[in-house]
């Protein structure tokens, strides 16, 4: 059967296509985790992160193989045996009073105590209990309707890299913050 762009055309765009899904068209949701201490100014940016993501990007998954001969012998089949989820990045506006920075390093500091404190070091820089730290971001992808087509859980996540952020006397550039997220496995749902 020879190429047709009409039928190419009708299946991408067409009546009863499935269409075709757009990257600008979603949103990312940030559950706090249960011990956060926050202050005002990273509160506010808490409340308002989903309006400051400027890109995200939905994971993938790659199977880790081992080698395998049947009997012990013959050619070798790969066999998969365990699971990885690569980190997720996710590249926020700043707010002029770069809450979303502060709220990121709140974060980290409920999971390895607050290094930027000289008090008591036991009390500030100690390690946090893993339950209390992780939480839960979804993403949402949405269709040309604003219609929720497709969401994903990444279960157990916290933010492993809270990146630096430029300055210039030269740039009048918006401060983006690009924070990577760990996370133990994703759930998704129709």
């Amino acid at each position: 059967m020879a190429f047709n762009v009409s039928d190419f055309r009708s299946n991408v765009v067409g009546n009863g296509s499935r269409s075709v899904s757009k990257q600008s068209h979603y949103e990312l949701v940030v559950n706090l985790p249960q011990k956060i201490i926050l202050s005002n100014r990273s509160r506010q940016a808490f409340e308002n992160i989903r309006f400051r993501v400027e890109s995200a990007e939905i994971p993938g998954r790659a199977i880790t193989p081992t080698n395998y001969k049947h009997l012990g012998y013959g050619l070798t089949s790969k066999i998969g045996y365990d699971v990885t989820y690569p980190d997720v990045t996710v590249t926020l506006l700043c707010g002029a009073d770069l809450g979303e920075k502060s709220f990121f390093h709140a974060w980290q500091s409920s999971i390895v105590g607050n290094h930027s404190s000289n008090s008591d070091n036991r009390t500030h820089q100690s390690i946090g209990y893993y339950n209390d730290y992780t939480s839960s971001v979804g993403i949402l992808q949405y269709d040309e309707e604003g219609k929720v087509v497709y969401s994903l859980g990444l279960a157990e996540a916290y933010p492993i890299i809270v990146n630096s952020l430029p300055l210039s006397w030269n740039s009048e550039d918006l401060h983006r913050l690009t924070v990577q997220f760990s996370f133990k496995h994703f759930i998704e749902s129709d």
